[in-house]
């Protein structure tokens, strides 16, 4: 399955290099007719970055099935990332971007043309100028907004209040913290940051919804090392995330690797189990569920850890996907709250007027932020890390504070 993705992306990201470097050089030649000399090398450079990465993640898949390397994924080099990712990446969000603009223009310019209302070479020349101040917007725009991103935290208060809570717990205090992702993008001081940001909320109790890493072992003990940073009365738990098992080729290393630096330090992550915690008189039952492309809990599993938490004054699950179908099951099953990370807010947020288009919601509804689903309330974090792409784009990251009230 895996392989037919990579290969339709790849696909995919060689039709849009075809198209926008003839788009935007096509323009560039009418409005600017002496540039001409320059527009064949200018398609020939835009192509050669746009095609690079797709093109090496083949001949790395090919090596990584015929080698069995040890760890997964590409060379963790600055070298690397400085050469191909972020040239990459940068230059794909600019010409996506532009493109989901331009394409529409052009559309509205081809009706107006058949209609007789926008023919002939000056309306060309508009349309071509047209392109070119969008293009040129957006080469400004991306970068900016994406150097926000990489540094902004937004720390998001949610006012989740229910008639039938305890009154010892009115005012309960939980920190959520998703995705995490140490790696070489996500270094200490960023990870820091979100943690002093969850602390100064003098949490009662924090939750991590998983991926303390993206990928390269060598930055399990970082991320373990932060983790128990966070304070809480009532301590720290974990779930497990996708990228927790990706740090060898062997998953199973990789996930008891990331489980045994957090439990040397006091942060425990859990494998579908019932946490229970008493506060203010009452009970809470934290309910972690594995749920993430490597491990998806079943049905079965899902009932039989809500009745375990059943008899709690207040139901909290936690679980690092959103999962619809582990969702409707909570609802169901009498939870008061569903945590959740994983989407990192869609992290790459193409904008369209009134509109965002982010690929994550080919996977999740729920891509950040509070949902009341009957009577139940569903948080997603946009997390911290990245992962694929060495960049948010309008999705900055998020620590997520909810505090319970009585109504």
């Amino acid at each position: 399955m895996w392989l037919a993705i990579l290969f339709l992306g790849v696909v995919l990201t060689v039709l849009h290099a075809l198209y926008f470097s003839a788009r935007v050089t096509r323009a560039l030649g009418h409005v600017f007719p002496r540039t001409a000399p320059w527009l064949r090398p200018l398609r020939i450079a835009y192509r050669v970055i746009a095609c690079s990465l797709p093109v090496l993640m083949v001949g790395y898949v090919v090596y990584a099935l015929i080698a069995e390397p040890e760890t997964i994924g590409p060379p963790d080099s600055r070298i690397y990332d400085y050469l191909v990712e972020v040239p990459f990446w940068l230059l794909t969000i600019v010409s996506v971007q532009c493109s989901l603009v331009v394409i529409p223009l052009d559309l509205v310019h081809l009706g107006l043309a058949r209609l007789g209302v926008a023919a002939g070479p000056r309306w060309r020349r508009r349309r071509h100028a047209l392109v070119l101040l969008v293009c040129a917007a957006f080469v400004i725009h991306v970068p900016a907004r994406a150097a926000h991103d990489a540094s902004a935290l937004q720390v998001r208060v949610h006012e989740v209040s229910s008639r039938t809570l305890p009154p010892g717990l009115d005012g309960f205090t939980i920190a959520l913290v998703a995705d995490m992702q140490a790696d070489q993008y996500t270094g200490r001081e960023r990870l820091a940051q979100m943690v002093d940001a969850a602390n100064r909320a003098r949490p009662d109790l924090v939750l991590i919804a998983g991926d303390m890493i993206t990928r390269p072992p060598a930055y399990i003990e970082l991320a373990a090392e932060q983790a128990a940073r966070l304070r809480a009365p009532h301590g720290v738990l974990a779930c497990i995330g996708d990228h927790d098992n990706f740090a060898y080729r062997d998953r199973a290393r990789s996930l008891r690797e990331v489980r045994a630096a957090l439990a040397r330090r006091g942060v425990e992550m859990v494998d579908n189990d019932v946490r229970e915690i008493r506060a203010g008189g009452a009970t809470i039952a934290v309910i972690l569920a594995t749920q993430n492309y490597v491990s998806s809990i079943d049905r079965d599993t899902t009932r039989r850890l809500l009745a375990r938490a059943q008899a709690a004054d207040l139901q909290i699950l936690l679980s690092h996907q959103p999962a619809a179908r582990l969702i409707d099951d909570a609802r169901a099953g009498g939870v008061d709250l569903f945590l959740s990370g994983h989407t990192h807010g869609g992290q790459i947020n193409f904008w369209l007027p009134f509109l965002d288009i982010t690929p994550t919601r080919i996977e999740n509804r729920y891509i950040t932020g509070e949902y009341r689903l009957g009577d139940m309330t569903l948080v997603v974090s946009s997390g911290l890390g990245m992962s694929v792409a060495p960049f948010r784009y309008r999705a900055p990251a998020t620590v997520d504070i909810i505090r319970l009230r009585r109504r």
